[in-house]
Order: structure tokens, then C-alpha cells, then sequence
């Protein structure tokens, strides 16, 4: 599963104007749409497993907006343990840099880097999309 965002899909957003207010979400809102990402593509896995799950992603940011991301992800998804480590030497990230990297050509330059394999690439990218506009209705609402 995977998620394609590009800033058209942002810009057609309802109430786009609160991502830039800080209001919406705890944290910085690139931050938090990376961790509501996260617990998109995690949730299918959580409700089929029956153990104890982790996650370890890609640190892309300093430490620290890491952590904010692990605390929004562990707010949405409880159940798993949460990480963030270098893909230099961490099993799995590098793995993972390179079916991106190959989605990514893929969106951008039209070639299947898939074709021929039992790799089927479920894109979520309408339902982040989705969820992203919930929290900005939500949050444009006005009351007593």
C-alpha cells in the first residue's frame, strides 16, 4: 500500500487555508499528514494481526519532528511499537526507499516498475486525501 500526494491534491482541499493556522492538528501539519499516511497503510495489518506489531520508519526530519510523528502514529495505532531509525543499517528501510523510489518513477514517468511481478501497489492516496478534508471541516466548525 502507498500513498501518492502531490500539492494539486492539497490545494484542492476544503478549508485549505487551516493547514497554515496550526490549528487542525498537535503538531506541524506536514508531520502530521506523514503520520496519518503511516496509520492509513497500518491499519489493515493491525486488524489482521494477532501479535505484537512495530513500525520503524525512515527518519526524514531531526529527531525530534521524528518523535512527533511516532507520538501521532502511537495515538492512531496504540497497539504498535513505533520507531524511527536511518535506513543506513536499519533492516527493511532501504527495502522500502527502493518500492517507493520505484512507485514514485512510476506515478511521475508512467513506467511499471511492477510489471511481471506478484507486487500489487494498493494506493490509498483518496482516502488520506479524505481524512485530511474531515479534520479541516471539523476544524472550520463554529459553535457557542
Amino acid at each position: 500500500m502507498c500513498i501518492v500526494l502531490e500539492s494539486s491534491n492539497l490545494r484542492a482541499l476544503s478549508n485549505l487555508y487551516l493547514l497554515y493556522q496550526d490549528r487542525t492538528f498537535e503538531i506541524s501539519w506536514d508531520l502530521a499528514v506523514i503520520a496519518l499516511g503511516y496509520s492509513l497503510v497500518l491499519s489493515p495489518i493491525v486488524e489482521s494481526a494477532n501479535t505484537n506489531l512495530s513500525f520503524t520508519f525512515d527518519r526524514l526530519f531531526g529527531t525530534k519532528q521524528s518523535n512527533q510523528i511516532v507520538q501521532r502514529l502511537g495515538d492512531e495505532h496504540p497497539e504498535i511499537e513505533v520507531q524511527h531509525a536511518t535506513s543506513h543499517g536499519t533492516t527493511g528501510i532501504q527495502a522500502a526507499d527502493c518500492i517507493a523510489g520505484a512507485v514514485a518513477d512510476s506515478y511521475r514517468n508512467g513506467r511499471n516498475w511492477f510489471e511481471g511481478t506478484n507486487v500489487d501497489v494498493n494506493f490509498q492516496t483518496r482516502e488520506l486525501l479524505t481524512r485530511m478534508d474531515q479534520l479541516l471541516r471539523d476544524e472550520n466548525k463554529t459553535g457557542p
